[in-house]
């Protein structure tokens, strides 16, 4: 069975369309990660696989880790103070910073892609709290 043209480009129509729809209804797909059913309503939970993660501090110094040293990820809303962005290595070490502009690579060469748990929580679910 052959295709004809006209068949062709009805599926494409359709399957740009779908996508469409799907965009317009905020249907995020999850490649590599999978919701929490454990989370609260304040807070969204994900394992992503990634390789590096690269973040920006607010005087524009830029830092990167790479997945393979994370044990997770906590990235907390402080509403407009920003972003802090918190840490926790597999080695036990603790890193908790605001943030301005934050970037998952999922592959980089020569580096291993890690599936790591990444979290967003409000204000009150920081995990070491500090004064500002």
């Amino acid at each position: 069975m052959t295709r004809t043209e006209p068949d062709w480009k009805r599926l494409v129509f359709a399957s740009v369309l779908l996508a469409a729809v799907a965009l317009a209804l905020g249907f995020k797909p999850s490649q590599t990660g999978k919701q929490d059913q454990a989370a609260t309503p304040d807070e969204n939970t994900a394992v992503v696989q990634f390789a590096r993660l690269d973040y920006t501090s607010p005087a524009n110094k830029g830092f990167a880790v790479e997945a393979k040293d994370l044990a997770r990820v906590q990235l907390v809303e402080l509403g407009k103070s920003g972003l802090v962005l918190e840490l926790f290595f597999l080695n036990g070490d603790y890193v908790l910073t605001h943030v301005d502009s934050l970037t998952f690579f999922k592959e980089v060469a020569g580096l291993q892609m890690r599936k790591v748990k990444v979290t967003r929580v409000p204000a009150s679910k920081l995990s070491f709290p500090y004064v500002n």
